[in-house]
């Protein structure tokens, strides 16, 4: 059986689709062609139902996603597309014996999904220096001064508009030292602000996780002047799904 039915070249004769085809088809794929170790698809659409050169497009079948698309020409009534991937993982599993893209499929902007789900949660990177009591001189010492406990409170707030089920408290150091003790120091610090947050703010215990990754991921160019202030921090994240246990 012929899964992938071609013509001799991607590019149709005038004729290859009527008005009344077009209306009917949709973004359907009409033709898939191999040019090279590429692989083009011809869809039904163009120009009048958005399309620009260089559109993402999701294929599926049967709303089982199936390819991803790029657009290389657009034209009024037809559009090439050439393929970026072939096949999913659930196509796989849906159609073993055809999980790529066949004639057939349908094809959207990929885009318009991503616009419906995409959320820009907004997240806090606050010093040492603004929250700890000289945490440079001790820094064993894990309690938050006067003016950096309001300074937290005032940042943590400006969060809360997000309605995340869960706030990730982030600690991090400078590189300087043992990692080990770096790291304690660093989860240390972050459960003293996630506790003032539960304390201060009435948030859930079970929706405020604290973590402690002391020099593991450094600012760039470390060891610059003043870096070393800045790489050693509290970063206060809101998070669209809960961390998995």
């Amino acid at each position: 059986m012929k899964l992938r039915p071609a013509a001799p070249s991607c590019e149709p004769e005038p004729a290859a689709l009527s008005p009344g085809e077009e209306a009917s088809a949709g973004l359907a794929v009409v033709k898939i062609q191999k040019q090279g170790r590429r692989l083009i698809a011809l869809l039904a659409g163009g120009q009048r139902d958005g399309l620009l050169p260089g559109t993402l497009l999701q294929t599926s079948r049967q709303g089982i996603p199936t390819a991803l698309l790029k657009t290389t020409e657009v034209r009024e009534h037809y559009t090439l597309a050439e393929v970026t991937e072939d096949g999913s993982k659930d196509s796989g599993l849906y159609f073993p014996e055809a999980p790529g893209l066949m004639v057939g499929d349908r094809a959207e902007p990929q885009e318009l999904k991503i616009s419906q789900s995409l959320r820009i949660l907004p997240n806090r990177t606050l010093t040492y220096e603004r929250l700890f009591i000289d945490p440079k001189n001790f820094p064993t010492t894990f309690e938050l001064s006067a003016e950096g406990r309001k300074f937290l409170i005032e940042q943590a707030q400006i969060l809360m508009d997000a309605h995340a089920p869960l706030l990730l408290v982030e600690g991090h150091t400078d590189p300087k030292g043992d990692s080990q003790s770096n790291q304690v120091e660093s989860y240390q610090r972050a459960m003293t602000v996630r506790q003032v947050l539960i304390e201060e703010l009435g948030l859930d215990p079970n929706r405020v996780v604290a973590i402690g990754l002391g020099e593991t991921e450094p600012l760039d160019e470390p060891y610059l002047p003043g870096r070393a202030e800045e790489a050693r921090r509290i970063i206060l994240k809101v998070k669209s799904q809960p961390l998995p246990r």
